[in-house]
């Protein structure tokens, strides 16, 4: 999945015509190698090599010598020792490829992710022609032969003479199998139990009765009200497999109520004749004091208890409906095809002091849902909240985080319209809100902090609205490129206002402000920075900018700039506080740039919020309360310690207890 996702990446910066050695330069210090890079880069190719007449399968041409050519054979035997020696993954290229085209066999490529994982770590041999003195040529279905290396053709040299490779159809693909199981086949009413499955030659898995997302490979713990049937089916190019597993469930045994022995009846005791008292007075009789009445315990007699629970109610919904749901946690929830128009359906919790805790939810092809007072986990280094081609989606006071150990992201926005994040907190996680391809996102007005890199980042989207948002507190490990705010391309009509970014608690380590890259109509007003990386303010590439009225401050380890550069056009630099402004003409002039009334600033001692707050109240925003400098405790050193040693041997519920405990004592201390 980290290949394909990098793929995917690659493909949406070379098509926003973005060159490779920029994407080389831009994927630097991202988390893949250069080996990585370099082959994604060269599937890309393959993917977008102009051949549409051929079939899915095509035929890789033999390496076929001259006949009288010894010496070339001795070579090419050369160069298959060179790799098996040199590069990890050239036995599969020189036993799946090299060799049957030597021998004149024809060898077929099935899947362009395997031919990526046999070439990535030798990049060099991609753009290289075959061996061999005799021009090679690929023969489809028909008589028609054509050149498969765009190198040596040669349209004016006849290349009847040669011998021909046919079609001798494609090599059929093995059908998928699965290995599914129960960990137990018998439970108590109320337990859970845990699903997991392992498939081979399948592209997906579905699930019935249970959530798969998909995926191929994994475990799921579920709660059983009754015995239930699982079935699983995955699919490939091979055909569909499916595998059923049956769990029985027991009623709970309670031990019957013993009855009590019955004590005997004591005779009674002659009552003696009593000697006559005087009448007394008789006094007032007190009122007596009735018994508090104790408080009931909080009841949802209307609320869902479980995802299946929230599922039929929504599914029961009418547009204006609000579905509530009680207090706890709940197992991942899949909302798919639901279509509400109008006001739409709103699910939250039905005690905001108690939200809900939902460990992910997953949304697709539907619209018209909106989640209010709500916890979102993101378990195990997955997502928290993922919504793809849906519309009129919108997320409000919810709370986003991780599992302890700062894996995983945020949320993932995708192929979607009309997509809102706001009044909301993200944190404790490796990466937070995402974005690709939306029409009409606000992300606005949320806390963003405790972050190992990218507060908010994406490309491919329009009219897009990032305002009031603050931004701090990140722990980047080693290569990080970490932004508060980073869109990498292809974005266009993006307002990015009023925004509060700062180094704030923790190692100390800077991340940089706003990273823009190849964006088309851009806003950048009202925001505010100190202590980040050189880049405070960075637009490269792009086209019809306005950079006014922001704060930009560096400390004195790291100085901030706003800097303009490669060619953007009609970019304009005005009324800003920052300590240094750059027209920057590293790929040549920047057309159209304009730069007036800026104030130029100092940098100041690491820890120092003097300045920006004096700047927040005079724009009548709220002051940056937390400080402290680069050689201070720094409670998240211990934890990164902790987590990075321990996060292979602790459960997460230790990982989390101990976050906890960090987290008091920075409250104490503070």
């Amino acid at each position: 999945m980290a290949e394909q996702k990098l793929l995917d990446l690659i493909s949406l910066k070379l098509n926003s015509g973005m060159s490779e050695e920029d994407v080389r330069t831009s994927l630097d210090g991202k988390g893949w190698s250069a080996g990585d890079i370099n082959g994604a880069l060269a599937i890309y190719k393959i993917q977008k090599s102009p051949s549409p007449s051929f079939k899915r399968y095509e035929r890789i041409p033999s390496l076929e010598a001259s006949a009288s050519s010894t010496t070339t054979r001795i070579f090419q035997f050369v160069i298959i020792i060179v790799l098996l020696v040199s590069a990890p993954g050239a036995y599969g290229l020189v036993t799946s490829i090299f060799i049957p085209a030597i021998k004149n066999e024809p060898v077929v490529v099935k899947d362009s992710l395997k031919g990526y994982d046999l070439l990535r770590d030798v990049p060099s041999l991609i753009p290289v022609a075959p061996i061999g003195t005799k021009k090679v040529a690929v023969v489809k279905d028909t008589d028609n032969v054509v050149s498969s290396n765009p190198v040596q053709a040669d349209p004016s040299q006849s290349i009847k003479n040669e011998p021909k490779i046919t079609s001798t159809g494609a090599v059929a693909a093995a059908k998928p199998t699965v290995i599914f199981k129960s960990d137990q086949s018998s439970v108590v009413v109320g337990s859970r139990i845990l699903l997991s499955w392992k498939a081979a030659n399948a592209t997906s898995c579905s699930g019935n009765q249970f959530e798969t997302n998909d995926r191929t490979e994994s475990s799921i713990h579920v709660r059983l009200h009754g015995s239930t049937q699982f079935t699983i089916t995955c699919v490939g190019s091979g055909g569909s497999v499916s595998e059923s597993t049956t769990v029985a469930t027991v009623p709970a045994t309670t031990s019957p109520t013993p009855t009590p022995t019955p004590e005997p009846t004591p005779i009674p005791t002659p009552t003696p004749v009593p000697e006559p008292t005087p009448t007394p007075t008789p006094s007032p009789t007190p009122s007596p004091t009735p018994s508090p009445t104790p408080t009931p315990a909080p009841s949802y007699p209307t609320a869902a208890t479980t995802s299946a629970g929230i599922w039929e109610k929504v599914k029961a919904s009418h547009d204006g409906d609000t579905v509530l749901v009680a207090p706890g946690a709940y197992s991942t929830l899949s909302m798919k095809n639901f279509k509400f128009t109008g006001s739409g359906v709103t699910i939250k919790s039905a005690d905001p002091s108690q939200p809900a805790v939902i460990s992910s939810i997953d949304i697709q092809y539907s619209s018209g849902l909106k989640f209010t007072d709500m916890t979102f986990l993101a378990l195990g280094g997955g997502r928290a909240v993922n919504v793809i081609n849906s519309s009129n989606i919108q997320f409000q006071r919810v709370d986003i985080h991780g599992d302890g150990t700062r894996n995983g992201s945020a949320s993932l926005f995708r192929d979607s319209s009309n997509i809102s994040l706001k009044d909301s907190h993200v944190h404790n996680l490796g990466f937070g809100v995402g974005h690709l391809t939306v029409s009409s996102l606000n992300i606005s007005n949320n806390t963003i902090d405790h972050i190992q890199s990218d507060g908010i980042s994406g490309g491919g989207s329009s009219n897009v609205t990032v305002n009031g948002n603050v931004i701090s507190s990140f722990f980047p490990l080693s290569g990080d490129h970490p932004d508060g705010i980073q869109f990498y391309g292809g974005d266009s009509n993006v307002s990015i206002t009023n925004n509060t970014i700062y180094r704030g608690s923790g190692s100390g380590i800077p991340m940089q402000g706003i990273f823009l890259e190849r964006v088309t109509g851009v806003t950048i007003t009202g925001n505010a920075m100190v202590g980040t990386l050189y880049n405070g303010i960075s637009v490269s590439e792009g086209s019809n900018t306005l950079i006014q009225d922001n704060f930009i401050q560096g400390y004195t380890d790291y100085p901030a700039r706003i800097i303009v550069r490669g060619a953007s056009a009609n970019a304009t630099v005005r009324d800003n506080t920052t300590q240094l402004i750059s027209n920057f003409e590293d790929k040549g002039p920047n057309p159209g740039y304009v730069e007036t009334n800026n104030t130029i600033i100092n940098a100041v001692s690491p820890g120092s919020t003097s300045d920006i707050n004096a700047w927040l109240s005079s724009h009548g925003r709220s002051s940056v309360a937390v400080s402290v400098t680069n050689h201070s405790f720094a409670l998240s050193d211990i934890w990164t310690n902790i987590a990075q040693r321990s996060s292979k041997t602790l459960t997460a519920s230790v990982l989390n207890a101990i976050d906890s405990l960090l987290h008091l004592i920075q409250d104490l201390r503070s």
